[in-house]
């Protein structure tokens, strides 16, 4: 188990990449220090990874909004020649509202990000799903979002984001936590994309 430490390292490591386009760090005790340290070296352009894997950490909310920095910036393709970020796993890091609502204001502006998984963060409840549903109103580039095992959304945030998926026509898979929320409204949501899947192959 790598650690802050060894985070850190790989990140001082990252900043001269042009040949990694995918970093797994699932379960190896990162915390903030190390995820500030690698949003930060992937603001490098010259940087090639476009997929890390931060599963069962726990980089909480500063990790959260660090990264959220990163996908702020990354609104076009400046003519550069690096790869851009398209896939972040962030789930069973202990975030909360604070660091959900960061990423989904990042995600208004983000072009590349296609996958981004925040399953299992018990803290996330219905202001942060609420600030996740008004960005799936915008954004067109997320794919797959996944809001799977132990959280705090209730009705309230699981009936904004399924509204929300009705307005957007780009992303296939979502999964939200059955625990968090009354089954009917599950069975609503798959539903939903259900039909939107279907609307998109006529």
């Amino acid at each position: 188990l790598i650690g802050d430490g060894g985070a850190i390292s790989i990140a001082n490591a990252l900043e001269t990449n042009q040949s990694l386009t995918r970093l797994n760090l699932n379960n190896n005790k990162v915390r903030s220090k190390g995820a500030i340290a690698l949003a930060n070296c992937l603001k490098v352009n010259s940087n090639s990874l476009s997929q890390l894997l931060l599963y069962k950490n726990n980089i909480q909310d500063k990790g959260a909004i660090a990264f959220a920095g990163l996908l702020s910036t990354r609104t076009t393709n400046n003519n550069c020649s690096c790869s851009e970020l398209c896939v972040l796993d962030l789930g069973k890091n202990g975030i909360g509202n604070l660091g959900a609502i960061a990423l989904a204001r990042a995600l208004r502006k983000n072009v590349f990000l296609e996958i981004l998984g925040l399953g299992g963060n018990n803290r996330l409840g219905n202001a942060g799903a609420c600030a996740l549903a008004n960005t799936l109103k915008v954004n067109k580039t997320l794919s797959a979002m996944y809001l799977d095992g132990e959280n705090k959304i209730g009705n309230h945030g699981a009936l904004l984001l399924s509204g929300a998926f009705e307005m957007n026509s780009a992303l296939r898979h979502f999964q939200l936590s059955p625990g968090s929320c009354d089954a009917w409204l599950i069975r609503y949501i798959e539903s939903s994309l259900e039909q939107q899947e279907r609307r998109r192959m006529r």
